[in-house]
């Protein structure tokens, strides 16, 4: 076992025991106070330190800086028409936001091109399912809160849409200006397509 791991079992078995003393001697105020006191102050100390203090290991009061470009990947599915839509994350449902930008990176440099096949043409049958669905007033209630996963289709989106037979997945790079205020550029590449 390394260090680090020998350390980190440490601090955990020895908050335990302090929690086990804490609760057990709960009844005397002082103990309480010195208690909720500690948590806060570990909180404080990882907040302003940015370090990860057990049992708070990413609770960061500050957002640490962002890099000046990003680089993530986006599906889109389109019709024979060749019209075309972003894929929301409620239309591969459980799936939120951040996994389905990570599984179109993820399938499109690791997977063999059968398993792209079968991922394209899974998205695309979803897709298309979720789309008689949002077409379909008797199930507006069912849809997820746009707070929760982002913006989904709306029946104006999907007026004059067939059904979509193409997937794309684009790589997007946006560069951001020096003071991280504008979008200096913003680019896309198609980097795969499948026609079902």
């Amino acid at each position: 076992m390394r260090d680090g791991q020998q350390t980190y079992l440490l601090l955990i078995g020895l908050f335990a025991i302090v929690t086990v003393v804490a609760v057990a001697l709960a009844r005397h105020r002082i103990v309480r106070r010195a208690y909720v006191g500690s948590l806060l102050g570990l909180m404080v100390v990882a907040g302003i330190t940015g370090t990860a203090v057990w049992p708070f290991p990413s609770w960061h009061l500050f957002p640490t800086v962002q890099p000046r470009m990003t680089l993530y990947s986006e599906i889109r599915v389109a019709d024979a028409e060749d019209r075309e839509l972003r894929v929301p994350a409620e239309a591969l449902a459980p799936l939120e936001p951040t996994p389905v930008r990570r599984l179109a990176t993820n399938a499109f440099s690791t997977y063999t091109l059968a398993k792209q096949m079968e991922f394209a043409e899974f998205v695309l049958e979803r897709t298309n399912e979720y789309g008689r669905a949002v077409l379909d007033e008797r199930y507006r209630f069912a849809r997820f809160p746009a707070h929760q996963a982002g913006r989904g289709w709306t029946t104006d989106d999907l007026q004059e849409l067939g059904p979509f037979i193409v997937f794309r997945v684009y790589a997007i790079k946006i560069s951001l200006s020096e003071d991280f205020s504008r979008i200096q550029s913003l680019e896309e590449e198609l980097i795969f397509e499948h026609k079902s």
